[in-house]
């Protein structure tokens, strides 16, 4: 049994979130990646300084030494690098292969700054690999390791090794271009498509994501619940959208919701909405969006 979590855009409630029973019937908003657009320059391991393996854009380097994370962050910036950042599916492939000697975790470069976390090479946090129940949530733990695979949120202070990387290319300014199908509409590095059918349950509305190959959305951001709650309002063609049925779940006996495409509960606390318990029921038109990788 679980309940499922609904977004409002309408004027009333705008920017809420409502947990209510799953089987109720709701417009939906879906994510999927854009299609990746890269650069057509090539590199070569010929950049890669003394010592470092090249993979993709970047070179990396396995230090054995344990160290606590800044003293692991400057051995890295002394050889003009930086603890790596995680980018992709295949980079964390690369990594695990890379690492695969090492018993137990790593550092890498990403930690927790203010309400949000952070790579230390000015790539964007997008891509996650989080373990089951992570981040913790605990604020005294705000660095980051890898361990079997999956990243975990710890103190600073503990001493482990690292990986090194050396970008070959400086981390772009905004998100990455991307190709999105037609009829749709691009936001930040995602694309979003609507469909005007009709309202459907949380499971249903996930199964439908899923055939197109999306997910039902995650939010991270109020710059993204407010795109969303404009998009619905200029496809619906009306003044007051629905509400959506989004991404969050929580099994009546966990502890906590979770996405459904594994990416961080990260902007609960920190947003202005409110989340709280409401029964009702509202039929709407069905919301599909396609989101960022």
């Amino acid at each position: 049994m679980f309940l499922c979590a609904e977004l409002f855009v309408n004027r009333a409630g705008i920017g809420k979130w409502n947990d209510v029973q799953c089987w109720k019937s709701r417009a939906a908003v879906c994510q999927a990646p854009k299609s990746p657009v890269f650069p057509t320059q090539s590199f070569s391991d010929s950049r890669c300084p003394t010592g470092y393996t090249f993979y993709g854009i970047s070179c990396y380097k396995l230090n054995l030494a344990p160290l606590v994370r800044n003293a692991a962050a400057a051995s890295c910036a002394s050889e003009s690098a930086s603890l790596s950042s995680v980018n992709s599916e295949y980079e964390q492939a690369f990594l695990n292969v890379l690492m695969r000697d090492i018993e137990g975790s790593y550092w890498i470069g990403l930690q927790k700054k203010g309400s949000t976390f952070e790579w230390d090479n000015g790539w964007t946090y997008q891509y996650t690999k989080w373990d089951d129940n992570e981040p913790s949530d605990i604020k005294s733990e705000s660095c980051v390791i890898i361990d079997s695979g999956k990243w975990n949120d710890i103190t600073c202070n503990v001493k482990l090794p690292s990986v090194c990387q050396y970008s070959l290319v400086d981390p772009p300014t905004t998100p990455p271009p991307g190709i999105c199908p037609n009829s749709t509409s691009g936001y930040q590095g995602y694309c979003y498509f609507v469909e005007i059918t009709r309202s459907k349950s949380w499971v249903g509305a996930d199964a439908a994501c899923k055939e197109m190959g999306m997910e039902l959305a995650s939010v991270h951001s109020q710059a993204e619940v407010q795109f969303i709650q404009s998009y619905a309002r200029q496809i619906s063609g009306l003044q007051v959208s629905p509400k959506l049925w989004i991404g969050l779940r929580k099994d009546l006996d966990a502890s906590a919701f979770e996405w459904t495409d594994g990416t961080p509960l990260d902007f609960w606390r920190h947003m202005v909405f409110v989340l709280w318990i409401q029964d009702c029921i509202i039929e709407s038109l069905s919301l599909f969006a396609i989101k960022r990788l």
